[in-house]
C-alpha cells in the first residue's frame, strides 16, 4: 500500500490474472485506475467484491485518491451506460471505510458508497451456527461453551469463526464426542489470543495501536474504555476524534440510540489489548527478580506485594473517575463513596505481570492457561467488597478451580482484595 500508483495497479492486474487467467488477456496494460475501469469491457455482467478495504488507510495519498476516483468513475459509468459490464462494487472492511476520505473533494467517498452495516450475530444465530457445526463434525458442543463464546465475542462474526476453528483443531480423547465447558476454558485464551494476534485484521489493529502517533488514542482507551465493560459517553471533542478512530479500527462499537456513546467491541478484544498492547507501551515492572519458592514455582504472595508497589497510581486515580462503583463499606469516614472497580486493578496487574512474569510463565486474562503438568495459579480480584461479597467469591472461585483441576496442575488459588475501606478486618474463607 505504500507503493506508487503504477506499481499498485500493476499488482492488482497481476493478482486478477493469477486467479482468473482464462478471463483476462491484457492485464499487463493495467497501469492506472482508467485501465482498470475498462478492463472488464468484454465481460457481460460483473460484481466486484473488495475485502479489507480499510487497508487503504495505509496507502499514500496518490494511490488512495486514484483508487477512490476509479470507483467514482465506475459508478458514474454504471448510471450512464446500461451496457456497462460492472453492475455493482461491494467493499468490505471495518466501520472506518465509511470515513475514508480522498484529498480531492470531487472524489469524495460519500459519492461512491451506499453503506450496509452488517450487525453482530445474535445469541440465537451463534447457537444455531454451532449446532450445525456440531452436526457436521459429529461433535456435541455443550451449551455453556456456546454461551461463553457469544459473551466473549459479542457475536462478532470473525471471532465466532475463530472460536469454531480452534475447537475444530482440538484433539479429543478417542470415543469422546463431547466438547465440554471445562475443555473450552482450558484452552480459551492461550490458544485464541495467539490466533487473534496472528489474524491479519486483528494484527493490523494491534500494530496500529502500538504506533507512537496512536498514543493519545491508547491513553483514552486505557483510561475510559478498558476499565469499563459497558457503554461510555464521550463529551470532549478531541476524545470523540480518538473514539471514532477506535471505531474505525474495530476496537470500539457505537452504541445505538445514544449520542457519542461507545463501548469495547467484545471482552475478547479487551483481553488481547491488555495482554499484547498496554504492556508494550507502559512498562511498569519491579526491578527485582520474580520471587520463587525452593521448588522454583512462583512465590505469588511476594510477587503480588512487589507488583502492587509499581502500579501506576496516577492512572488508578484517573481511571477511578470513569470506572467506579459505590462502596458498601466506610471509606474516609463516609458512606456510599465512589471507589475504583475491579477492572481498574486488573488492568494494572495484567500489565505489570506481563512485563515481569511472562518471561518465565504464561499469563492469561480472565481464564486459565492450558499448560498440562505446569503449576497454575488462579487469581480472583475484588475491589472494596463486603464480607458477604468476599464469601460469595470464595465459593465461586473454589467451584471454578474444581472444574479445572482435572486438566490443570493448580498450585495456588488467590483472592486478591484491593480495598479502600477504613480499617478493614481480615476476612478468610472457612475450612469448609
Amino acid at each position: 500500500m505504500d507503493t506508487n500508483e503504477k506499481r499498485f495497479w500493476l499488482d492488482i492486474g497481476r493478482s486478477l490474472q493469477i486467479c482468473n487467467d482464462s478471463f483476462f488477456n491484457r492485464l499487463d496494460t493495467i497501469e492506472s485506475g482508467s485501465d482498470f475501469a475498462v478492463a472488464f469491457n468484454e465481460w457481460k455482467s460483473v460484481v466486484i467484491f473488495i475485502d479489507e478495504f480499510d487497508r487503504l488507510y495505509g496507502a499514500i495519498d496518490k494511490v488512495r485518491d486514484e483508487f477512490l476516483g476509479c470507483f467514482h468513475t465506475i459508478k458514474h459509468a454504471m448510471s450512464m451506460n446500461v451496457n456497462y459490464p460492472i453492475l455493482s462494487v461491494i467493499i468490505v472492511g471495518t466501520f472506518g471505510i465509511l470515513e475514508l476520505n480522498s484529498s480531492n473533494t470531487y472524489d469524495s467517498p460519500f459519492n461512491v458508497r451506499d453503506p450496509f452495516q452488517n450487525p453482530n450475530l445474535s445469541k440465537k444465530q451463534v447457537q444455531r451456527l454451532f449446532e450445525e457445526f456440531g452436526s457436521e463434525h459429529k461433535l456435541n458442543v455443550e451449551s455453556k461453551v456456546i454461551e461463553d463464546i457469544y459473551l466473549q465475542t459479542n457475536g462478532h462474526a470473525s471471532m465466532v469463526c475463530l472460536c469454531g476453528n480452534l475447537i475444530e483443531k482440538i484433539k479429543l480423547p478417542d470415543n469422546d464426542d463431547n466438547f465440554s465447558f471445562a475443555s473450552w476454558k482450558n484452552l480459551l485464551f492461550t490458544s485464541l489470543n495467539k490466533n487473534i494476534y496472528g489474524y491479519a485484521v486483528f494484527e493490523r489493529m494491534l500494530t496500529d495501536l502500538l504506533k507512537e502517533e496512536s498514543r493519545p488514542t491508547v491513553d483514552l482507551l486505557r483510561l475510559q474504555f478498558l476499565p469499563n465493560l459497558g457503554p461510555v459517553t464521550i463529551t470532549r471533542s478531541k476524545d470523540l476524534i480518538h473514539a471514532h478512530n477506535l471505531v474505525r479500527q474495530g476496537i470500539l462499537i457505537v452504541v445505538e440510540d445514544q449520542i457519542n456513546t461507545f463501548m469495547v467491541a467484545s471482552p475478547l478484544i479487551r483481553s488481547v489489548i491488555l495482554r499484547y498492547v498496554l504492556p508494550d507501551i507502559f512498562k511498569f515492572c519491579p526491578s527485582t527478580e520474580v520471587p520463587k519458592r525452593t521448588d522454583h514455582s512462583i512465590d505469588m504472595l511476594r510477587a503480588l506485594s512487589d507488583a502492587v508497589r509499581v502500579f501506576d497510581k496516577e492512572n488508578i486515580e484517573l481511571a477511578a473517575l470513569h470506572s467506579y462503583k459505590t462502596a458498601q463499606v466506610p471509606v474516609g469516614g463516609c458512606s456510599n463513596v465512589l471507589v475504583p472497580r475491579e477492572s481498574v486493578y486488573q488492568q494494572q496487574l495484567a500489565g505489570t505481570f506481563t512485563n515481569w512474569i511472562s518471561s518465565i510463565g504464561d499469563l492469561v486474562i480472565t481464564a486459565p492457561s492450558s499448560w498440562p503438568g505446569k503449576p497454575t495459579v488462579i487469581l480472583e480480584l475484588l475491589a472494596t467488597s463486603t464480607q458477604k461479597e468476599l464469601d460469595e467469591h470464595f465459593e465461586r472461585t473454589l467451584k471454578y478451580s474444581q472444574l479445572l483441576k482435572r486438566s490443570l496442575c493448580i498450585r495456588d488459588i488467590w483472592m486478591v482484595h484491593f480495598t479502600c475501606e477504613d480499617e478493614p478486618n481480615h476476612h478468610w474463607p472457612t475450612k469448609e
